[in-house]
């Protein structure tokens, strides 16, 4: 079941982390455009080390996307993937990712924290 509906009126491009090199340097594959809803909030977060870290947007998503193919497939992101928002910003780091499972079991959303 997809609660996400028509909320997802957003977009935002991720490029998944391929390597860094030793000078600290990250490359990226393409981006791919997510359908998303962000909402910009200053708040406190437990980040993925459970240690309080300052959060100011949070990403829905949906578990499965429509890309531009025609093809319905999983939507992916890691913690060293790069996020550019729909107003152009790019967050400098993913604080915390977390799924929600529907009353089915199924995934019914994605939360990142940036």
């Amino acid at each position: 079941m997809d609660v996400t509906g028509g909320l997802l009126n957003q977009s935002i491009a991720i490029e998944p982390f391929l390597s860094q090199d030793q000078n600290g340097d990250r490359t990226y594959g393409p981006p791919v455009i997510y359908p998303c809803r962000q909402e910009s909030e200053v708040r406190v977060i437990k980040n993925k080390q459970g240690e309080d870290a300052v959060n100011t947007c949070q990403i829905f998503l949906s578990p499965t996307f429509t890309d531009s193919s025609g093809n319905v497939v999983p939507t992916v992101i890691g913690y060293y993937d790069r996020i550019t928002l729909s107003d152009g910003t790019q967050p400098p780091v993913i604080l915390k990712i977390d799924s929600y499972t529907d009353i089915d079991g199924t995934v019914a959303y994605i939360e990142v924290d940036t």
